[in-house]
């Protein structure tokens, strides 16, 4: 069991470090406790989606989900548009409308395509106890991820680049972020 931990931590790990730049971006955005919690639960919500991929993937979808993979691609390009779009508007307005659980599940199932992939091979070799041993040491990786999102969104120099010049990052990194999905 503790080489199923390790080798969940390192996959957990291999597979979503380009998450936390997507994590620092929302906390940014994010106005207060309501929607940092709304940001933890999209998290999990997204990590669980990806983990549920993989394990149908691991039993015989691989030809579904990567023939549709690329088109995940389109979520973060929409987002990305409608922030760019929604720049004139009032910022206080836009964020107090946002529901970043969706933004977050949205952004964190975008960009799993290495997720799926990773965790599709590892679930076909486990069973049951593995995959038990898995889903909790992701749960507590899932947590861990978005404190240190967090932390790294309220460095001084961090937070005052990223609030500066949120405008243009978030559409360029969300953009960057699908066409790069759908090209790879």
């Amino acid at each position: 069991m503790v080489n199923t931990a390790v080798s969940s931590v390192f996959a957990y790990v291999a597979t979503n470090i380009d998450d936390l730049f997507i994590l620092m971006l929302l906390y940014t955005a994010a106005r207060g406790a309501k929607q940092n919690t709304q940001i933890v639960s999209g998290r999990y919500a997204g990590i669980f989606l990806l983990v549920a991929a993989g394990c149908l993937g691991a039993y015989g979808l691989q030809t579904f989900a990567g023939r549709y993979l690329p088109l995940m691609g389109l979520i973060p390009i929409a987002l990305g548009i409608k922030e760019l779009f929604s720049a004139e508007e009032d910022d206080t307005q836009i964020e107090y409308r946002r529901n970043m659980t969706v933004t977050t599940a949205l952004m964190t199932i975008a960009s799993g395509r290495d997720n799926i992939g990773v965790y599709t091979a590892l679930f076909a070799r486990w069973k049951l106890p593995q995959l038990s041993v898995m889903a909790v040491v992701f749960a507590v990786m899932t947590a861990v991820w978005c404190i240190i999102g967090r932390k790294l969104a309220y460095m001084p120099l961090l937070q005052k680049m990223l609030t500066q010049h949120r405008k243009k990052i978030v559409p360029l990194v969300y953009i960057s972020l699908g066409i790069y999905i759908m090209i790879k």
